[in-house]
């Protein structure tokens, strides 16, 4: 005899977070990010696209040469959602890997070329998160993520007159959201 599994009934919907992220950058500053998904219950599949807002770094050496970066990337996600019993709360757990590109742009009085220049990033992701659902359709959502890098992009000033910025081999992140989701039941 054969029994089926039930895993439920698809859940798709879409994320919106808004957070901090350091490392992959220079500093700390803000990262905005949109994240579309589908699964069943217990375990989701994610897209995710992040923007990290420009940060400007100048060498040590003279604080009249230096660069504003930004990175653009995109990734993916599986997420196993652990569950209490209530229902409203999920736990995802999620591992996956992103890639980007981080763009630098020259800046100062002492920079004689001021170009654009952009060079590949990219990191395997572990995070954990909290999802609370607070409607039929939407839930509020937390997470803290850290990104191993698995290329690091380095920028240096022509000439060769020092590194301007080098990412970090770890980088966290940390977000708020909201996500909008296929209607479940309130508990």
């Amino acid at each position: 005899m054969r029994t089926s599994l039930d895993l439920g009934p698809v859940e798709y919907g879409v994320g919106v977070g808004l957070g901090v992220s350091g490392l992959a950058l220079p500093g700390v500053g803000p990262v905005l990010e949109l994240s579309p998904f589908v699964g069943v219950r217990r375990v989701h599949g994610r897209l995710v696209a992040q923007y990290r807002t420009p940060r400007s770094t100048a060498l040590e050496s003279n604080p009249d040469a230096g660069a504003r970066f930004q990175l653009v990337a995109g990734g993916a996600r599986i997420c196993p959602n652990v569950m209490p019993r209530n229902g409203r709360i999920r736990v995802p757990l999620c591992a996956g890997i992103d890639l980007g590109s981080v763009i630098g742009s020259g800046r100062g009085d002492d920079v004689s070329n001021p170009g654009r220049a952009s060079s590949f990033w990219s990191a395997a992701v572990v995070e954990a998160g909290v999802a609370v659902q607070v409607a039929r359709r939407v839930s509020v959502t937390a997470a803290v993520e850290a990104g191993i890098a698995l290329s690091r992009p380095r920028f240096v000033l022509e000439g060769d007159e020092g590194v301007l910025h080098e990412s970090a081999r770890f980088s966290p992140r940390g977000t708020f959201g909201v996500q909008f989701h296929r209607p479940r039941s309130v508990p």
